[in-house]
């Protein structure tokens, strides 16, 4: 909800671009009016805006995505509904890592929690859960959960200054049977340490 307005984000797969759709109508009115649907021009060029979502903080919003390449974190923000289409693109995750390049981005999910934004979304290569936060000027990832297949379906959540992050986990035993199922872990945003 952006201003009273309902939006969501996705990606088109036909045009290949990330896409917002307003409602005609206010949180409260009748759906009948339905959506107004434009692209959004993130800068990037091909096929981009995997996995978006979006968070608003006010009349502020931050919709993050995955780059055209798999692997990068991108984050188009802006302030108000009229802006919604005249937003600011930038990479905030390139997938550069001391020791590799990954592939990152995936299942991305943005939060404002006592007005600063977080992200948590998936490291595809070492199948963890990154948190990326603003320190200054840099965007600062760390990953929060290591423990096996994770990163799948992300969604989070904020309660008394808590994150609440449910992932899928992957997990078959030797003999093949699958023991896959949701794991759910609990995180104080302002004391995770930076790698």
């Amino acid at each position: 909800i952006l201003e009273e307005t309902p939006v969501v984000v996705f990606y088109d797969n036909t045009s290949k671009t990330l896409q917002a759709a307003y409602a005609n109508f206010s949180g409260s009115g009748d759906m009948s009016s339905g959506f107004s649907v434009q692209g959004i021009g993130c800068g990037d060029t091909g096929a981009t805006g995997y996995h978006p979502n979006i968070a608003t903080n006010g009349s502020d919003f931050a919709i993050t995505y995955q780059g055209s390449s798999g692997e990068t974190l991108e984050l188009y923000q802006g302030s108000g509904l009229n802006n919604l289409f005249a937003g600011t693109a930038q990479t905030i995750d390139e997938g550069a890592r001391t020791s590799q390049q990954i592939l990152v981005g995936a299942y991305s999910n943005p939060i404002y929690l006592n007005n600063q934004l977080y992200i948590l979304y998936a490291d595809q290569t070492n199948n963890d859960i990154v948190l990326i936060k603003k320190d200054g000027d840099t965007w600062t990832p760390t990953s929060i959960a290591t423990q096996g297949a994770l990163g799948s379906y992300i969604n989070v959540q904020s309660h008394n200054n808590q994150l609440y992050t449910s992932t899928y986990k992957r997990y078959f035993t030797d003999t093949g049977v699958d023991l896959s199922s949701i794991s759910i872990f609990a995180n104080d945003p302002t004391s995770i340490s930076n790698p």
